[in-house]
């Protein structure tokens, strides 16, 4: 019916691998640090209900939705969006306003911006405990190199064009 255009292939495809790159970076161990014959390790989840033990259950659940929820929720709203396209056919219903709400997410999604500051954190954390980056954090960088690629190849300008073109 519609032309399958070739350009939606690359993010369709970042947009697939975001959710089984973020189910590992959350349900895998993340870091490890040990000091003086005391060892303790930690995925995503366990981190932000640290915050709870602090009394910044706030600041966990932001984490928890800007991190974690924000860039799956992006990534299942373009598939939405892209996948009739992508395959020649009609958009499904609301397909607009999906992108549209894609879009309004994409500058709260903060994966790299907790990354960065988990950087830098470790360079002061390391002068004090031995710490191990485990399977998780090297997952979270990809997942964060597959964000960075998601928005690259994403042609918001055709994509809206063609969801106008088709809408009632």
């Amino acid at each position: 019916m519609f032309p399958a255009p070739k350009r939606y292939d690359h993010t369709i495809a970042y947009a697939l691998a975001t959710i089984p790159l973020m189910i590992g970076s959350v349900s895998l161990p993340f870091l490890s640090m040990s000091r003086a014959g005391l060892s303790n390790q930690a995925n995503l989840i366990e981190i932000s209900l640290a915050f709870n033990d602090a009394s910044f259950v706030l600041v966990g659940a932001l984490f928890v939705a800007f991190v974690i929820v924000v860039p799956v929720l992006r990534a299942l709203s373009l598939i939405y969006a892209l996948w009739p396209l992508w395959r020649g056919k009609k958009p499904l219903p609301f397909a607009q306003k999906i992108f549209a709400l894609s879009e309004t997410l994409s500058p709260w999604g903060m994966a790299e911006i907790f990354l960065v500051g988990t950087g830098v954190s470790l360079i002061k954390v390391t002068q004090l405990a031995r710490v191990e980056y485990e399977i998780a954090f090297w997952i979270f960088i990809a997942l964060v190199l597959n964000l960075v690629m998601m928005n690259l190849t994403l042609h918001r300008k055709d994509i809206r064009a063609q969801l106008r073109e088709v809408a009632p």
